[in-house]
Order: C-alpha cells, then sequence, then structure tokens
C-alpha cells in the first residue's frame, strides 16, 4: 500500500511537470512564458494577458467540491487582495483530474454556488462543542458584484487529461515543433524538458523559475538519451532498454560502418569483468571477419575514467584468452599511430576489436577513416565527448556500465 501510495504522489508530482510543458508546447509566441510555482502551480504570460492555473491530479480520488474549495478560496485571496492594492487583474485556472464524481460540477458556476459550495464552512470554536460558520468573501469583504466579477476571471475544469493521454499530447507537440520522429520525441526532447523543468522549479528566486517558449525549445534541443528515473517508475528500465535497443540496434544485416563505443566505466567501483564482457558483446555483434565478408569490420571501443593500469589489465586478459586487437601502438614504447589503428580488420589479420587509449586520440583517428561513421556515446553524469555534427552521434546516459549489455 505505502508503494502504491509514494508512486502515486509522484505520479501527481510529475503529472504537474507534464502539464506545465504542455503548456510551454501551446504558447502562440516565442516571447509568451510561462513561471513555475509562481501564484500558482504554473503562471502563463503572453502579450495581452496573464493566468494563474492550478493543477492537480488525484488518481483515486473522487470529485467533491471540499477538494478544491481551498484552492477556490486561495485564488479568491489574490483576486481580492489586487481588488484592493490596485493591481492587474489577471485570470485564474483550477484544472483537475479525479478518478469520478466529475457530474458534480453544475454546468454553470453563479455567485450563489460559489458561496455556498466553496466559500462557506463550518469551523469548531476553540475550548467549545461549538461551531461558527464562516463565509470567507465577507472576511474578504467582496459584494456579489466582486464575486461575479472573480467568476469571469475563474474557469474551473474537473475533466483533467488523463495521465497517458497528456503524454501522448506532448509527444505530438514535440513532433510538431521539431519535425522528429515519435522515439526522438520521448527519448530526446521530453526527457530534456523533464530535466529543464525540474530544475526550474526548484529555484529560490522567482525570476529563475520563469522561462519563455523560445528559451524552452532551445534548452530542449538536445539529442541526449537521459537516464530518467521518471521513465523507470513508470514504464520499467526493461522496456526502455528495449526501446532504445530497437531504435539504434536492432538490423538483420549490419551494415559495414565503423562504429564507435564510448563508455563511460564510472568514477568508482572499477570492475574489470563488466567492461571485459562489453567487449566481447561488442565483438559478437559489431565484428564481421570472415572470408565471405567483402568489407569486414569491427567495432572500436573508448573507456572511459579508468586508468591506463586498468586499461591494460582489460586488454592483457582479452590477449590471453586469444582475442587479437588493434590500438594504435605497433611496438614497445611506440608513438601513436593513427594508420595502425585504422587498419581494415580482416580474416588475414583476425582483429576483432580496436581500443581507443584515450579521448584526444579519437578525432585523429577519425580524420583517418574515409567509411560511414557511427558513434555511441554511453554516459553515466556528463557527456565527455562531443564531436562533429557530420558524424551520427547517439548519446545515452546510463546508471552503470551494467545497463549497456540490455541495450546493445
Amino acid at each position: 500500500m505505502k508503494d502504491r501510495s509514494a508512486v502515486s504522489t509522484l505520479k501527481g508530482y510529475f503529472y504537474q511537470f507534464d502539464f506545465t510543458i504542455l503548456q510551454l508546447l501551446k504558447l502562440e509566441h516565442m516571447t509568451d512564458k510561462i513561471m513555475v510555482e509562481g501564484i500558482e502551480d504554473v503562471d502563463v504570460t503572453s502579450a495581452d494577458n496573464k493566468i494563474a492555473i492550478q493543477c492537480k491530479y488525484y488518481e483515486g480520488t473522487e470529485y467533491n467540491h471540499s477538494v478544491i474549495s481551498e484552492a477556490v478560496k486561495y485564488l479568491l485571496v489574490d483576486f481580492a487582495e489586487r481588488k484592493n492594492n490596485g493591481k492587474n487583474k489577471i485570470k485564474y485556472m483550477l484544472y483537475g483530474y479525479y478518478s469520478t464524481g466529475q457530474d458534480k460540477f453544475p454546468d454553470t458556476l453563479d455567485v450563489p454556488f460559489l458561496k455556498q459550495k466553496f466559500l462557506t464552512h463550518k469551523r469548531k470554536i476553540k475550548d467549545s462543542d461549538r461551531y461558527e460558520i464562516i463565509e470567507e468573501y465577507k472576511l474578504l469583504n467582496l459584494s456579489d458584484t466582486d464575486l461575479e466579477e472573480f467568476l469571469s476571471l475563474l474557469k474551473i475544469d474537473v475533466n483533467a487529461q488523463a495521465f497517458q493521454q497528456q503524454i501522448h499530447d506532448i509527444f505530438d507537440k514535440i513532433v510538431d515543433n521539431f519535425k522528429c520522429t515519435r522515439f526522438e520525441a520521448e527519448h530526446y526532447y521530453y526527457n530534456n524538458a523533464l530535466k529543464v523543468i525540474k530544475n526550474i522549479a526548484i529555484c529560490q528566486i522567482p525570476s529563475e523559475r520563469e522561462i519563455s517558449k523560445g528559451e524552452f525549445l532551445e534548452c530542449i534541443n538536445k539529442k541526449e538519451i537521459l537516464f530518467n528515473q521518471w521513465f523507470y517508475l513508470f514504464r520499467t528500465q526493461k522496456a526502455v532498454f528495449k526501446e532504445i535497443r530497437k531504435e539504434y540496434f536492432t538490423c538483420f544485416n549490419v551494415s559495414p560502418y565503423e562504429r564507435f563505443f564510448l563508455i563511460d566505466a564510472g568514477k568508482t567501483g572499477f570492475e574489470p569483468i563488466i567492461l571485459k564482457d562489453l567487449a566481447y558483446l561488442l565483438i559478437k555483434k559489431w565484428s564481421k571477419c570472415s572470408k565471405r565478408e567483402r568489407q569486414s569490420f569491427c567495432p572500436y571501443v573508448y573507456f572511459h575514467n579508468i586508468s591506463e593500469e586498468q586499461l591494460a589489465m582489460i586488454k592483457g586478459e582479452l590477449f590471453r584468452e586469444g582475442v587479437v586487437f588493434a590500438d594504435g601502438f605497433p611496438f614497445y614504447m611506440s608513438d601513436f599511430y593513427p594508420d595502425a589503428l585504422t587498419v581494415a580488420a580482416t580474416f588475414a589479420n583476425k582483429i576483432a576489436i580496436k581500443f581507443i587509449n584515450d579521448i584526444v586520440m579519437l578525432d585523429e583517428v577519425i580524420s583517418k577513416i574515409h567509411k560511414k561513421i557511427e558513434i555511441y556515446q554511453f554516459y553515466i553524469d556528463e557527456i565527455f565527448y562531443n564531436g562533429s555534427d557530420e558524424v551520427k552521434h547517439i548519446k545515452i546516459q546510463i546508471e552503470k556500465p551494467n545497463n549497456i549489455k540490455e541495450i546493445v
């Protein structure tokens, strides 16, 4: 029960993030903007108006007027404060998803209903068994005319989109904005959008919680697959890895490209067995050097965040196990020769894998290759190689090197 409750709470939390993302994508102009956790959960500002939106996700809750009465009162307080201090009036919106009970909300919201259902309640008198009736609008010195004006500025929607439908609408908007595939919309842009909204939501200074549509689109326009706990809580890590594998690493006839696998080994806990197993996996899937191959090929691999000694340990074990590899150092104490590394892997030389010893060597090696190149970078905390826009470069964030076995 506790686990279900925690997941439900987290879904509500991310439902607000998704709602914020969708509002940004729906903005008409690039200069229009939103503020996260301003007057309300989301404040939307365009050239001609401002609207404060409270967004709630009650997956297991039946709608009752009491559920939103506090929120209505809070918005009324803001309205009264603006009226009394001569501030510009803004619009308000309550947007909520409920399991059932939406039919209790009236088709037309009038002043008597507002007063009776949302702004009048009982409160126990201190040190007494008696109750008193609290009429919030009277405490705020608001007349029926004032309440009519408040209702003209207020919209209440108790039929908000379901969780998955809202995400699908986000994907549609992203595809439309970036002219990308559905996979890219989900794993690149949406993932980056979540990161952007989560980061600004925790800022203490209000101005830092504000972002325009143009700024937002620029921030999320990054082709990086992020390791996102959000995905793995609600879709399972296995399902996400399966989608990535299907998109990039599943093919019946492997093309003879030069593929570079850049793998972050992590800053702690060097695990030579896992890295060696990854080398064998890459050889198995991305190396073809038989007599029948007209264009033989094998993968390049670079292990990030390991020492020269640790790399030598992995190479030593592979060598003792009969694996033939190249690393650009043709003899003891030699300089690095990229031509010695980019030599074609063939049935005759039996080269099964090629090692990049240092990331600074990568550009030099790539410059020597005249075939199609693909780079797959698996990083843990930060991207460690940017490269050229002219080369296909897939960046995938992982939690640990072992994740790669489930992806490639």
